[in-house]
């Protein structure tokens, strides 16, 4: 399914913010690709609604991100600077995951065995 329009009559699709050309610009590296690469070359739509979240996570290739909220109550986004990667992945392992990390551990001792 295409979520970002090309149609001509349409505005959004003739707009210079299309999602789907910002890739393709010819100052971008991306237009070097020979193959389109969804997520990274093309643009992926995501749905939230109340309540929804969108897991921590290193953008594909570490390479940045466009982001668009088009309607409803405003969102709080919160990132991570590269050189505190590894003391939040700490807390969030002491904090989050003790309880799926204790069984995790058990587990593998019983393979062991």
């Amino acid at each position: 399914m295409i979520a970002f329009s090309r149609l001509i009559n349409d505005p959004l699709g003739t707009s210079k913010w299309n999602l789907q050309d910002i890739s393709r610009l010819p100052k971008s590296v991306l237009c070097l690709l020979e193959a389109p690469i969804l997520g990274v070359s093309d643009p992926m739509l995501y749905i939230g609604m109340l309540f929804s979240m969108f897991a921590w996570h290193v953008e594909d290739h570490y390479l940045y991100s466009i982001n668009y909220h088009h309607c409803g109550a405003s969102k709080t986004w919160y990132g991570v600077p590269g050189h505190a990667t590894y003391d939040f992945e700490n807390v969030v392992m002491e904090n989050v995951y003790a309880a799926e990390m204790s069984i995790l551990k058990e587990m593998m001792q019983l393979l062991v065995c």
